[in-house]
């Protein structure tokens, strides 16, 4: 049995007056920032069973449809152009990235400039296929894990008392 997961996420931001967008700005910015942080910090505590389970997921699961689309603006041309040429090389090493650990049926990526104002607006849209036995493998090593982590002080204790 197969199940089929949808996930699409829509981020649209546009600047039209530079004065009264400027503290929204910074505050996305601040967001972003944290998040960045947040995440940082989670993936160096669990450095060890993320990639357990990489490894794991590793060319078991295919992607169905990867739609990929994104406006860039800046205001200026060249800066716009710029931006956009390096939008497409992550995009691309991404996808690359992306190749290389699990089957990719059908892909499309779009990266547009636009060059009247500023802009920028991200789509992505996925379905991905796993199956159900490889998401209940992945919550019993979570599982374990966690066991682990909490029962680790205890198997010190018993050792310690027992050999007093």
């Amino acid at each position: 049995m197969r199940y089929l997961f949808c996930v699409q996420k829509r981020f649209r931001y546009e600047i039209k007056d530079k004065n009264e967008k400027i503290d929204r700005v910074d505050t996305y910015y601040q967001k972003i920032m944290q998040n960045i942080e947040n995440s940082k910090s989670f993936y160096g505590k669990n450095q060890e069973i993320i990639k357990k389970i990489m490894n794991y997921l590793k060319c078991r699961i295919c992607i169905e449809k990867l739609e990929f689309s994104a406006v860039i603006g800046t205001g200026n041309a060249s800066y716009t152009a710029i931006l956009t040429g390096i939008a497409w090389s992550v995009a691309g090493i991404l996808v690359s990235i992306l190749h290389s650990f699990t089957n990719v049926k059908d892909k499309r990526v779009e990266i547009k400039p636009d060059f009247t104002g500023k802009k920028f607006n991200l789509e992505l849209y996925c379905i991905f296929k796993v199956r159900i036995v490889y998401i209940i493998v992945i919550g019993l090593m979570i599982l374990k894990h966690l066991i682990k982590a909490k029962a680790g002080f205890l198997n010190i204790r018993r050792s310690i008392t027992v050999y007093k």
